[in-house]
């Protein structure tokens, strides 16, 4: 979700930067694969111990059973699911603006 926010901010702001500044073909996408790489070991550090903290006293049987529920493919179908959602609605939110700062910039 944070390089979608990231790819998003740039598209908005694109049509205002100046012509020198702007991005070339496959450079966004470069930029966002790097931001990805370099966000990766982190996130997962800090989801784990996150989920060390919540589970802290959490029942192994209770762990056992929120691990299969994660590992069905209805939870993993829906997790999908949302992600792709949220992901479409800040591509078509980052477009709009996009659009609307081109035309306030005219």
């Amino acid at each position: 979700m944070q390089t979608a926010f990231f790819k998003a901010i740039f598209v908005a702001i694109e049509p205002v930067m100046e012509a020198d500044m702007r991005l070339g073909d496959g450079e966004l996408e470069k930029m966002v694969d790097e931001v990805r790489t370099s966000l990766e070991e982190r996130l997962r550090n800090n989801t784990r111990l996150s989920y060390l903290y919540a589970f802290r006293d959490v029942s192994n049987e209770d762990l056992e059973d929120y691990i299969e529920l994660c590992e069905s493919e209805p939870y993993r179908w829906a997790i999908q699911l949302l992600g792709n959602a949220m992901i479409s609605a800040l591509n078509r939110a980052a477009g709009r603006a996009a659009m609307t700062m081109a035309a306030a910039n005219q």
